[in-house]
């Protein structure tokens, strides 16, 4: 592992890839980008992983919610050896060469990567449902169980999907524990993870190639994050959204193993309530409500009080992943998910008195559920895991 005291980039690589067989590790870059009144939504994602049975891999995500078209939506995955990685520091740079891909084929003979991660920019690759096949088995759903793993009845079955995105960086970087001291105890005694929304809130520019059609973003709201661990979390809750009618206003709200973090900015305001008494204890963030498509939950200080709830109806992207113990983790992604908050700013200060109800809402939020058992029923992808 690397020292991660001297990291200056909260996306640099905290693990020191790659990791020796049986060591368990996971990293996770990804990012989101939408239309900001909803209707279509883009989440991508770049991961590296060795399990302790010695399974190891990077992979390269891609996924399309496009309610107006139901018919292209997508989720399509594809494999390379770690060895085909290099993440650099100074400035972050993640990559993925191109002709490193597992099941040995070529996709690039110019050298170039099929996938590129950096502070202000993200690109990549993959084919949606090419029907690559490995040691010519076939998935029990009956699908093509492949290096590239088929979408899930989308009329792009069989293009390219290329993304080509760049960004301002964000200078606010949300953790869900704000002491260092203190992420670095739990790290150590409880075994969890390490969290950065590296660009919190950001506005993106680029485009999405899907074969013979392309979406274009201009000032699209977006995020990017990046976690790491030696595990996975066994269960979470996640939700993330700048595309709210009021200008400014930003959420982004983190429950796990009982905790719960809380992000909110507006007017050039950042509220992190996200220190050791916001998390646990009687003056805690709290959640009345929290069920795979329904959250509902609150927090005050930090001169805001705030209620938000969040509703995600259909419009699914269901996930597999593999986790360093070689089980799986099931994510139930919506990200076109109605946001509404409830909020009060105290005026002149923290101590000043309590300014008048203000609300924001949105039907462009991401949110997710992960679990170890499904969240919500349906297929979950890829099916290309060990067994």
């Amino acid at each position: 592992m690397t020292d991660d005291t001297r990291r200056t980039n909260p996306n640099d690589a905290v693990l020191d890839w790659p990791l020796a067989a049986g060591e368990p590790g996971r990293e996770v870059w990804y990012g989101l980008v939408g239309r900001p009144t909803g209707g279509l939504a883009f989440w991508f994602r770049y991961t590296l992983l060795s399990t302790r049975a010695g399974h190891r891999e990077a992979r390269v995500w891609a996924a399309l919610t496009d309610a107006e078209r139901l018919e292209r939506s997508f989720l399509a995955t594809r494999r390379y050896p770690l060895d085909a990685v290099s993440a650099g520091e100074g400035p972050f740079r993640l990559a993925v060469a191109a002709d490193g891909t597992i099941d040995g084929s070529t996709t690039d003979d110019t050298g170039d990567s099929d996938a590129e991660l950096t502070s202000r920019s993200a690109r990549g690759r993959v084919t949606v449902g090419d029907g690559t096949v490995v040691d010519g088995e076939r998935a029990d759903d009956g699908t093509t169980d492949g290096s590239t793993d088929p979408g899930i009845g989308s009329t792009l079955d069989g293009a390219t999907v290329e993304w080509e995105l760049g960004y301002d960086p964000d200078a606010v970087t949300f953790t869900p524990l704000r002491s260092r001291r203190l992420t670095d105890l739990a790290v150590r005694v409880l075994g969890t993870g390490r969290h950065w929304s590296a660009n919190e809130s950001v506005w993106i520019d680029g485009r999405l190639d899907l074969g013979n059609e392309s979406v274009a973003f201009e000032d699209a709201p977006g995020h990017q994050g990046h976690t790491v661990g030696t595990n996975a979390p066994t269960e979470w809750s996640w939700v993330q959204c700048n595309a709210f009618e009021t200008p400014d206003v930003a959420l982004e709200a983190l429950s796990t193993g009982g905790s719960l973090s809380i992000c909110f900015r507006h007017d050039g305001e950042t509220h992190f309530l996200n220190r050791l008494h916001h998390v646990v204890g009687p003056r805690a963030n709290a959640t009345s409500r929290n069920e795979p498509g329904s959250w509902a939950f609150r927090g005050r200080g930090e001169g805001v009080y705030l209620e938000a709830r969040v509703e995600s109806e259909g419009h699914w992207q269901r996930a597999a992943y593999f986790a360093p113990d070689d089980a799986r983790r099931y994510v139930a992604h919506c990200s076109l998910s109605r946001v509404a908050v409830r909020y009060r700013v105290r005026e002149g200060g923290r101590r000043g008195e309590w300014g008048p109800p203000r609300r924001a809402d949105s039907d462009a939020g991401r949110a997710e559920w992960g679990s170890t058992e499904r969240p919500v029923p349906g297929t979950y992808r890829p099916t290309d895991w060990p067994a």
